[in-house]
């Protein structure tokens, strides 16, 4: 996939959380728990488009990808939003060169709160939003896995602690996608470093359904005022500090 189709795989969680449409509310965090958690270190200077990223992504197709996410340190968002996310497809990954993804992950958008989701884009479709978790604490992981089932080929689902989060999606062609584990931050339209501190841990890819790997044969995606951090075979920080 080019890098132009990764840049609109996470368009819809902005459109969605830019222009505050998707209206799902929980529980209110407590004065004490905001006050006690880190912040996210902006950066002090930043890419000019619009979305800028710093994650991994596969030079090898696999049947899913899973990580534990972490948010180290609450988002600073002025304008936008910002996420950390895993997931495969791309704007135009699917049949004929239409849209199709899933994605799962963590985020944040300018005044709001941090929640768990995932979204699926079926071919040439509109894309749909699910929040998982609302009201989501910095230093907890979460275990996200996003997965074409065993024996169903081009059937997708997200699971979320080892359990199934999403209904399964059909994704044509799906089985050559290559898999990503990805951070970004999305201006809003204004010109602003937004700032985020997420660590994905355990990362791997299924070479086949059920058998797992390190995600190890990878490019990494970069852009000013962004950056990897604590790279293992394992796993990696995404920051803007």
């Amino acid at each position: 996939m080019s890098r132009s189709c990764r840049r609109v795989v996470v368009c819809s969680v902005s459109c969605v959380f830019g222009f505050g449409l998707l209206g799902a509310a929980g529980l209110a965090l407590g004065a004490s728990s905001a006050a006690a958690a880190p912040s996210a270190v902006p950066a002090l200077t930043c890419s000019s488009q619009s979305y800028a990223y710093a994650g991994l992504f596969s030079n090898l197709s696999a049947s899913g990808i899973r990580a534990t996410v972490t948010t180290l340190a609450a988002a600073q968002v002025t304008n936008g939003h910002v996420a950390g996310w895993i997931g495969v497809g791309g704007s135009n990954a699917g049949p004929g060169g239409v849209a199709e993804w899933l994605q799962a992950g963590v985020q944040e958008s300018a005044g709001g709160d941090t929640e768990i989701y995932a979204e699926t884009t079926t071919a040439g479709g509109s894309p749909s939003y699910q929040m998982l978790v609302a009201n989501v604490t910095p230093g907890t992981p979460y275990k996200l896995e996003v997965l074409e089932l065993a024996g169903q080929p081009d059937i997708w689902q997200v699971w979320l602690d080892g359990e199934p989060a999403s209904s399964p999606v059909s994704l044509p062609g799906s089985s050559q996608f290559e898999p990503m584990a990805m951070s970004e931050s999305w201006d809003g339209g204004t010109p602003t470093c937004n700032g985020f501190d997420y660590r994905f841990g355990n990362v791997q890819i299924a070479t086949s359904p059920g058998s797992w790997t390190a995600l190890t044969n990878t490019q990494t995606l970069t852009d000013s005022g962004y950056h990897i951090t604590d790279r293992t075979l394992s796993g990696f920080t995404a920051t803007s500090a």
